[in-house]
């Protein structure tokens, strides 16, 4: 059944936000089932080796892979049911940060403006950057992102726009917008 998922994962080319449910073995609270947002974007590509490596629906633009890109936009969705505890999507981002991030020191995390889809629903938008003194001393582990979160029917999505520098930030930012603004729910 999960090798069926997979190939319907790759072989989708919808732009609408149908879920596949891809199943690993791990310890983590979040990656026991995991429902990846199927993404089409212009000039991007998955990266189906790092989709499952990731455990996330990693695109890339076209020519790279998520080895050799300077950004990279992945989705992924979690299962409501799964998460009781978590009551509001505010619960699921705090969890969220501290399940997932591994950010580098001196990080900093700013709110910035919600971004609507093309079927009207709000997602709620941070930019996590390192700042300016840790960059340049450590331009190695510095990540631009920003994340992107949401609630569809029993999920919570989260959309990753992740950037080796910040003119790798910049450049793919109106891509990894524009692909948010056309997503929709219902196909």
């Amino acid at each position: 059944m999960n090798i069926i998922l997979v190939l319907l994962l790759f072989v989708s080319t919808a732009s609408s936000a149908e879920l596949y449910e891809l199943k690993y073995p791990s310890d983590s609270i979040f990656l026991k089932n995991i429902w990846v947002p199927v993404l089409k974007i212009d000039g991007w590509h998955q990266d189906k080796k790092h989709t499952l490596m990731l455990h996330s629906n990693v695109h890339v633009p076209d020519g790279t892979n998520y080895l050799n890109t300077t950004s990279f936009i992945h989705a992924n969705a979690i299962n409501k049911k799964q998460h009781p505890e978590l009551i509001s999507i505010s619960d699921f981002i705090n969890i969220y940060y501290k399940e997932f991030s591994s950010l580098p020191p001196n990080s900093v995390i700013n709110e910035v403006d919600r971004i609507y889809t093309a079927d009207g629903m709000q997602l709620l938008s941070y930019t996590v950057f390192p700042t300016s003194a840790f960059s340049v001393a450590h331009a190695k582990d510095g990540l631009w992102q920003r994340v992107t979160y949401g609630e569809e029917g029993n999920f919570y999505i989260v959309f990753t726009l992740v950037a080796r520098t910040e003119a790798a930030y910049k450049s793919a930012l109106p891509t990894y917008l524009q692909s948010l603004s056309k997503y929709s729910e219902k196909p």
